[in-house]
């Protein structure tokens, strides 16, 4: 019957009782070599200089190669109220009881309207990259009526004939309206800046300094901050932007015809700027206005669609009709200033990794310097052959070729092993008969004998270590026995 029988314990950890801890954990390094050169090492040690004080001064200080900005999501939005008080002393708008016929042409001149603007009758959100508001400066008005003389569907007549020409009219105390502008930063963006903090600084902080806003040319203003939003004037930004909303120029988009920027309009762009780092002794992010202009015409137009006639379909023949009960409409064209908005931050944290690559762009550069210095040594200096002699380390051929080769590499590799085999068994102190009788073994342990293949059959006693003061050959102690006896 067959068993098996198990292996004892003691067995088991035969294989690791001969384990070296010394052997197993040994930590492998490279031999260096010093090169006794002025000009070469002072190019170098200055070459380390320069990328020493460029990594650290520059790339991680000065370029502040240790900090990563989040990535940033948040919102703006805007409303425009009409002033509490509107005094008649505007010099735009036509006095009180003027007779004067309003005309749908540029004029300095014309009669104004109340500044609805909470209704949202002339300020309207319009379309932008982060939201945009047109606050009406001038508004024309045409009435129609239709024209009962167009069939129904006949897309060749137009249904409707202006039965009143058209009127402007600008709006009375316009620059001393105001506008409020609200600003809000995503949880997501504080919890990346600031962790459980609210480090970021918005619109709804009711302890909020004022923000400044400014303008193209450095004119700038402080906002009001309200427990609303910021708030401020549309004098405050025409002045800030640098506008003369009176001054009258030639509009090359009606054939230089004169105009003025409250009958046409300007467009405005106002940038909500954030700005914060981590890394400074004031950790709080805060936000700026930067207002910037362009020579496009603002404005927008829609049509009162309560008077648009409404079309039904006959029950019996199928037709499309018009139900003649609205046959009037009111066409609406309203100019004045648009501001579009867009929100973007700059928030910087530490980062490790950023810091690493800074780093690692230094090392870099170490390297390189270093390989430059070692290409030259070695390929390019007068004495490049020489340097070579110190720098590399030359083996006996592997592939002998005759007899000689063969019994020199086999004499090289025993010698060689014995010597390693003695360091290992920690044997290394010999007593001078063993460094005698195995000059190899000994010189080659201290790195400090090259053998070339005429050297194999020299004698062994023609091969001395140097140890002490001072060493020397038989050969050498007889040379100075007959010198002595000359004399």
């Amino acid at each position: 019957m067959l068993s098996i029988q198990e292996p004892s314990r003691s067995s088991m950890f035969s294989c690791c009782k001969d384990l070296d801890l010394d052997d197993l954990f040994a930590y492998k390094t490279y031999k260096t070599v010093r090169v006794r050169h002025r000009t070469l090492g002072l190019v170098y040690y200055i070459t380390m200089i320069f990328i020493f004080m460029y990594t650290g001064l520059y790339t991680v200080w000065y370029q502040e190669g240790y900090v990563q900005s989040i990535a940033f999501v948040g919102s703006v939005r805007s409303t425009a109220q009409q002033p509490a008080v509107i005094y008649p002393t505007d010099p735009y708008c036509l006095p009180q009881g003027s007779n004067q016929t309003p005309t749908g042409t540029f004029a300095p001149v014309l009669p104004c309207l109340f500044p609805d603007y909470s209704s949202g009758l002339y300020a309207q959100v319009t379309s932008g990259q982060d939201g945009a508001l047109m606050v009406g400066s001038r508004v024309s008005i045409t009435q129609q009526e239709r024209d009962l003389s167009c069939a129904n569907l006949d897309y060749t007549c137009n249904n409707f004939k202006t039965t009143v020409p058209k009127q402007s009219f600008y709006m009375g105390g316009f620059e001393n309206s105001t506008i409020v502008i609200q600003n809000a930063v995503s949880n997501a963006t504080q919890q990346a800046y600031g962790g459980s903090q609210d480090l970021i600084v918005d619109s709804f902080i009711t302890t909020r300094p004022a923000a400044t806003m400014t303008g193209p040319t450095g004119l700038s203003f402080q906002v009001l901050p309200m427990a609303y939003g910021d708030q401020f004037t549309v004098g405050q930004l025409a002045w800030v932007a640098g506008l003369e909303l009176d001054a009258i120029f030639n509009d090359p988009t009606t054939g230089g015809a004169d105009a003025s920027l409250r009958y046409d309009g300007q467009t405005i762009r106002i940038r909500v700027v954030f700005t914060g780092d981590r890394t400074r002794w004031d950790q709080q992010a805060y936000y700026q206005y930067f207002v910037s202009v362009n020579d496009m015409e603002a404005k927008t137009t829609w049509t009162d669609q309560t008077s648009v006639p409404i079309y039904t379909i006959d029950p019996i023949s199928g037709a499309l009709l018009s139900n003649g009960t609205n046959t009037t409409r009111v066409e609406y064209d309203l100019h004045g200033l648009q501001l579009i908005y867009s929100i973007e931050a700059t928030l910087n944290v530490f980062n490790l990794p950023t810091l690493f690559l800074s780093l690692l762009s230094g090392a870099g550069l170490l390297f390189v310097a270093k390989t430059t210095a070692d290409s030259f040594l070695l390929y390019c200096a007068p004495k490049r052959k020489d340097y070579r002699l110190f720098v590399e380390q030359l083996t006996p051929d592997f592939s002998p070729d005759s007899a000689e080769s063969r019994t020199l590499l086999e004499k090289i590799l025993h010698k060689k092993r014995a010597s390693r085999a003695k360091i290992e068994q920690g044997r290394l102190t010999m007593s001078d008969a063993e460094l005698g009788n195995q000059p190899l073994v000994a010189a080659d342990a201290l790195g400090a004998l090259s053998v070339s293949p005429r050297d194999a059959t020299a004698p062994v006693a023609d091969v001395t270590l140097l140890r002490g003061r001072s060493a020397i050959t038989a050969q050498g102690q007889a040379a100075m026995t007959s010198v002595r006896g000359e004399a």
